[in-house]
């Protein structure tokens, strides 16, 4: 625990380093710095009669699979009090405003203080722990506190730390959880050989994207900008994807492209002359005629994918895969790149038939050309993806019905 606490520290300090020449090092160091302040004025505002469930999400990702449990638990507990923390700015800077919570704010350092310090002042009933968050010293704090706490979402694979001979010390945590939910029986079974119970529940994304499919929006300008073309809808992009997409456009087949890339922020490397607009500055006349259309907000492309004939998500080529499930329950065909270790989805929808894995440009360009002249194929491959998705709704009722 020495070892890991100075770690935890040292890494702390490397990132405050780096804040002053890095924008998101930046919101991480200053938003962590209000945290604790947040916490004492909610303790002395909230209403100590009901009860507070606390949900810690690493990022966006993280926090669109505790949505449902959330909100369910909310629809049931109206008086229920939620407290979420994040780890990433990417999830906070969004969903600090999130209104089923009652206080959103950054997980201070996991010292022993600081962890101390956070349970006496949320006093939370129970604490979720989303996926892949194993922070000890809370999760001691909170166990030595008789508070409950309950992993969901999580997937477990052998090459982690906990299976390792060095790992003892996180494996011993994997005890001190209330229970155990895992996403798949692969995970269930490595822990069980492990002397680890836990239940699978499945992915609670899946009924997230059911849930968001039907507050789709519609949208003019975007009726606008596809002009009945087919629609390509590149989403959570990043470079990589965003360079095989654009230098492989076939003006030949006549089609659209959308790319909401991962980081609104960053400036993307436009080559070539495909007549583009961004969202901020389009209007329902200058909006013709464009064949690419960026979009600089946050919130639009869960919407964006239900005008798409093909979507193409970003991540897949830097072992972080973005969420495909919210493509893939429109019913649309779903292409992504090959780094899907971490992401089992990505495996479980390719082999159900609905998304295709791609190694690079060349294999992007055949099978988009494939898809759009070949409607029996995209038709079929569209049907299996949303069919994936039904098969595997159902984790929140699941979750609920054991805490």
């Amino acid at each position: 625990m020495l070892i890991y606490n100075l770690v935890l520290r040292f890494f702390h300090a490397c990132i405050y380093l780096y804040s002053f020449i890095n924008r998101k090092a930046n919101l991480f160091v200053s938003g962590r710095q209000q945290s604790l302040k947040k916490l004492v004025l909610f303790q002395q505002q909230r209403n100590s009669e009901h009860p507070l469930y606390w949900f810690h999400c690493a990022s966006l990702g993280e926090f669109e699979q505790a949505r449902p449990l959330i909100e369910s638990l909310k629809l049931s507990q109206p008086k229920l009090q939620i407290a979420i923390s994040f780890f990433s700015p990417s999830g906070y800077e969004i969903q600090h405003k999130y209104a089923q919570a009652d206080v959103v704010f950054y997980l201070p350092m996991a010292t022993p203080r600081n962890s101390q310090r956070v349970i006496k002042l949320l006093n939370p009933n129970k604490i979720f722990f989303i996926k892949y968050e194993f922070w000890l010293n809370y999760i001691n704090a909170a166990y030595n506190s008789k508070i409950p706490v309950y992993l969901v979402s999580a997937l477990f694979n052998s090459k982690q730390i906990f299976f390792r001979w060095y790992g003892t010390l996180f494996f011993n945590i994997l005890k001190k959880y209330k229970k155990i939910f895992v996403q798949d029986e692969s995970s269930q079974l490595l822990l069980k050989q492990n002397g680890i119970s836990s239940i699978v529940s499945g992915d609670t994304r899946f009924d997230r994207v059911l849930a968001n499919k039907e507050k789709a929006t519609s949208n003019k300008l975007i009726e606008g900008f596809t002009e009945g073309k087919k629609l390509i809808v590149l989403g959570s992009s990043w470079p990589k994807e965003e360079e095989y997409m654009l230098n492989n456009y076939d003006s030949t087949l006549n089609y659209k492209i959308i790319i909401a890339p991962h980081d609104i922020q960053r400036n993307l490397l436009l080559k070539g002359s495909i007549p583009f607009i961004k969202y901020s500055e389009a209007n329902t006349d200058n909006i013709l005629g464009k064949q690419l259309l960026i979009i600089d907000n946050i919130g639009m492309l869960s919407s964006l994918y239900s005008y798409a004939n093909i979507a193409f998500v970003g991540g897949g080529f830097r072992g972080s895969l973005h969420n495909i499930l919210e493509a893939a329950v429109f019913g649309i065909p779903v292409i992504y790149g090959s780094e899907t270790q971490k992401h089992p989805e990505g495996e479980h929808l390719e082999a159900a038939g609905g998304g295709i894995k791609i190694e690079g440009d060349i294999q992007l360009r055949e099978t988009i050309k494939v898809l759009l002249t070949d409607d029996s194929i995209s038709k079929k491959m569209g049907y299996n993806a949303k069919q994936f998705i039904i098969r595997n709704s159902g984790a929140t009722l699941k979750i609920l019905s054991e805490i």
